[in-house]
């Protein structure tokens, strides 16, 4: 009929006084599939019209589809230096219908992120973000990690002076994420220092190292904290046993709380 698909049917009367007079021409329509030609049907009935079926059918006007709103952005490709990243839309606002056109262009959208320039040093947290000061991170030298082959506390010591820091809290050697150091290169080997300097190290960029000696550091940060004042102690023995004399309170002192040397201050009441 040149409709696209069926609405609804029942059986019954619609129009009686228009189903009564005309004959029943059609019984038994059987169809395999929604084409007329897998139909078979029967001249001869056994019905009345109280069986007459009644359709509704869907006008086939082509229906264009339209895109959706695109999806989350996936994560950056890389921390720094430049990466890219994805989003997606479907073709289902509306799903292109009865003909209808689909829709045009792409259905991913590239972009790029994290275009800041990456520093030489730096410290990935788990996953992969640069931790801030007293967390300890996966030690990456130009996005690779760094080998402890003739590391030490001079070594580690000075690359966290080069990367802000006051000093290092602590490192070591091992996996903190598995997946994340083993996607990486080992870009650096044999960080030797003299002291807590990074002009007065050497290292390779030739390794003979795999990812169970990368260096996990904690670095501590250079901003100022001030020190604070203990309560003073107990008075110290009387220098007399009568007589106008004084005594002396018992100093208190300055308790460093993660201060430099030139910060602790000493001092009498």
């Amino acid at each position: 009929m040149g409709h696209h698909e069926m609405i609804s049917y029942r059986a019954g009367l619609l129009y009686e006084d228009l189903q009564l007079q005309r004959e029943i021409k059609l019984d038994d329509v059987h169809c395999k599939t929604r084409d007329w030609k897998t139909c078979t049907s029967e001249r001869n009935h056994d019905c009345t019209h109280d069986q007459d079926v009644i359709i509704a059918c869907e006008l086939a006007i082509p229906w264009d589809g339209g895109w959706s709103y695109y999806g989350k952005w996936t994560r950056c490709s890389a921390t720094c230096g430049g990466g890219n990243r994805t989003r997606e839309r479907t073709c289902t606002n509306p799903i292109p219908r009865y003909g209808g056109a689909n829709c045009e262009g792409n259905s991913t959208q590239i972009g790029e992120c994290n275009t800041f320039n990456c520093k030489e040093f730096r410290l990935a947290g788990e996953f992969g973000d640069t931790v801030t000061d007293d967390q300890e991170g996966i030690l990456l030298y130009e996005e690779g990690t760094v080998c402890d082959d003739q590391f030490t506390n001079h070594s580690a010591n000075a690359i966290c002076k080069e990367m802000g820091f006051e000093r290092q809290l602590s490192w070591r050697s091992g996996i903190l994420n598995q997946e994340l150091q083993y996607s990486k290169k080992i870009t650096l080997d044999d960080v030797s220092c003299k002291s807590n300097v990074w002009s007065s190290c050497n290292s390779s960029k030739q390794h003979n190292c795999d990812h169970t000696e990368d260096v996990l550091l904690a670095c501590e940060s250079a901003t100022p904290r001030a020190g604070g004042w203990t309560e003073y102690g107990k008075w110290s023995r009387c220098s007399a046993e009568c007589g106008e004399v004084t005594r002396a309170k018992l100093e208190r002192v300055l308790i460093p709380r993660l201060v430099t040397e030139e910060q602790i201050v000493w001092g009498r009441p």
